[in-house]
């Protein structure tokens, strides 16, 4: 998983998947795979990546958000590992990209 700033910086880190200790959960369900992940203490985000039928393409949408009613969340920066304070986000420039082999092998 990679993040870009609006500075334009590219900045990435791997991502831990279930299992490495990661509250993430992937789910696969036909020809979509969902990530929802906590971020912090009132916040989550959720990845929707949608596969065509023969898994050569795929199109994927982001939504990061905080409780209702909470004011804000914090959390630490994929990006930049630093804390944050989340009182309102808007993603846009998803994008995914299909690859062979296997991403969570060494």
């Amino acid at each position: 998983m990679s993040v870009s700033t609006r500075r334009g910086t590219r900045l990435g880190q791997r991502d831990a998947v279930q299992g490495e200790g990661s509250a993430r959960s992937v789910s696969f369900h036909g020809n979509s795979m969902t990530v929802p992940a906590p971020r912090g203490n009132a916040g989550a985000m959720m990845i929707a990546v949608t596969f065509d039928s023969g898994f050569q393409g795929c199109s994927a949408h982001v939504v990061v958000g905080k409780a209702n009613g909470a004011a804000s969340t914090r959390f630490t920066s994929m990006a930049t590992g630093h804390e944050l304070t989340l009182y309102s986000a808007e993603v846009s420039g998803e994008s995914c990209s299909i690859q062979g082999g296997n991403v969570f092998g060494n």
